[in-house]
């Protein structure tokens, strides 16, 4: 599962087209990329999926990603002149198309092999927003979006209660029943 932020897609280099003029490309191809990269630098290609909403304040705070692709920048390119770089795609995983955003491979991705678990340095408090598996339910080892996150002064390895307001529950004459599982009148 990939992210991308708001500010990657406001700022990041993206996919304008290819060689060949096709809509979509697929592997050994070249493709013009309306950003500047760093010439030998290998890149991963994203497309932008659904958008990660704070269930508190309604607003977009990053975005679902799917990995289209990677590939080598043969081509800096000059934004600035309105000169696009050039990347060979090499690894394909579907088709590639205009407007797919490019991050520098492992640039911002690599996580410390150790971390010391604590509790975090401030009282904070936030929502789940969902599950990498998209379940409602899930339990030990899941992943989980939160609507909370460096800016908030939690770092890796800080650890996290979850509570839950469990559903009411009414005593009816066939025993006690789930308040949704029951008519009105109950």
């Amino acid at each position: 599962n990939y992210t991308l932020s708001i500010e990657d897609i406001d700022t990041a280099p993206y996919v304008i087209g290819g060689e060949e003029g096709y809509k979509s490309n697929i592997d050994g191809f070249k493709t013009y990329v309306n950003g500047d990269l760093e010439e030998g630098k290998a890149y991963a290609i994203y497309k932008k999926g659904r958008a990660i909403i704070d269930p508190e304040t309604g607003q977009v705070i990053a975005y679902h990603a799917t990995l289209t692709g990677t590939g080598k920048a043969l081509r800096a390119g000059n934004k600035e002149n309105k000169e696009p770089a050039t990347i060979f795609v090499e690894g394909a995983t579907r088709e590639i198309r205009a407007s797919d955003i490019l991050k520098p491979v492992n640039e911002g991705q690599l996580l410390p092999s150790l971390f010391t678990m604590q509790g975090p340095s401030e009282g904070v408090s936030g929502s789940i927003i969902e599950t990498t598996s998209g379940l409602g339910e899930f339990g030990k080892l899941e992943v989980v979006y939160l609507n909370r996150g460096a800016q908030d002064s939690i770092k890796q390895g800080d650890v996290l209660t979850i509570e839950r307001l469990s559903p009411g529950i009414i005593e009816t004459d066939k025993g006690p029943e789930y308040v949704k599982d029951t008519s009105r009148w109950v």
